[in-house]
């Protein structure tokens, strides 16, 4: 990715998640620390850039997180972000299908830790449960073609 798309990337993520409570965004981490956690984590997919006419218009990053002690790590959307200027127009939607898509290969599901359970849930996923500290929601959904959209 050449560095004027990267640098797209890391404002626009960060001037858009930086006032939510999705504490992964308030790390502290470097410029150079938060591009290595972004852009394609090992045993991940790549991460997902979505343009509109060659413009860098909204991006989908993945993370492997441990959800339970003792258990192996699982695949989580890590970052989706649409700039409020591009949304509405499905952006989101499609980077979050092919997401699902891309994660077919490295896991049978794939979770996501997000205020926006709403819509998570009209797109197909299933809450597991809500963080008590942080009020957020954790839900999976399969990445088998059988499961819908």
């Amino acid at each position: 990715m050449d560095h004027a798309v990267w640098r797209f990337v890391l404002l626009q993520t960060y001037a858009g998640l930086k006032d939510t409570a999705h504490s992964a965004y308030q790390s502290g981490l470097s410029e150079e620390q938060t591009r290595d956690r972004l852009l394609d984590p090992p045993d991940c997919p790549p991460t997902l850039l979505a343009e509109d006419a060659g413009e860098p218009v909204g991006v989908l990053g993945f993370q492997r997180f441990v959800r339970n002690p003792g258990e192996a790590p699982s695949l989580f959307i890590d970052a989706v972000f649409v700039p409020e200027s591009h949304r509405g127009r499905g952006f989101g939607r499609a980077l979050v299908h092919e997401g699902i898509e891309r994660a077919r290969a490295f896991a049978a599901d794939l979770y996501v830790y997000t205020s926006r359970q709403d819509w998570y849930r009209r797109h197909g996923w299933t809450l597991l449960r809500v963080d008590p500290v942080s009020g957020l929601f954790v839900l999976t959904r399969s990445t088998s073609p059988d499961a819908g959209s």
